[in-house]
């Protein structure tokens, strides 16, 4: 008896042990490494349509294509970062989309900065202030 007790004992704390890792946030870690030609290649994506919005409007037939270029480089942001990040960073990517909607600040280079605070984050090099900023109180990015 004293040993199925001792058993069921260890048992249960290697359970709540297994609970506790559980609970433990993990720090998110990019699926694989972004490279320098993967990161230009983004970057380029993301300063071709913030130069759109700083420049003039774009229409055809009357109709503005702005709020179409905003849907297809804002589908294509969106592919990557599912596609190279383990936790998608969704504060940001819709606060940087947003703002891509409001005609006045849509002249902001929302994404260029979006894709750059991603590959410093990813890098480590992510100044401390910027780090606070990015960070939310739940300590979730």
């Amino acid at each position: 008896m004293p040993d199925e007790e001792l058993a069921i004992q260890q048992l249960n704390e290697d359970r709540a042990q297994e609970e506790q890792a559980q609970k433990k946030p993990k720090k998110t870690q990019p699926v694989s490494k972004i490279s320098g030609v993967e990161f230009a290649l983004i970057f380029l994506v993301a300063i071709l349509k913030d130069a759109i919005d700083g420049g003039a409007t774009i229409s055809v037939f009357g109709i503005s294509l702005i709020p179409i270029i905003n849907i297809i480089a804002i589908l294509i942001l969106w592919f990557w970062c599912i596609c190279k990040l383990h936790k998608f960073p969704t504060k940001r990517f819709i606060s940087s989309a947003g703002i891509e909607f409001i005609p006045v600040l849509s002249a902001l280079p929302m994404w260029t900065f979006f894709i750059l605070s991603l590959y410093l984050e990813h890098l480590d090099l992510t100044p401390e202030v910027l780090k606070k900023v990015l960070k939310s109180p739940t300590g979730k990015t």
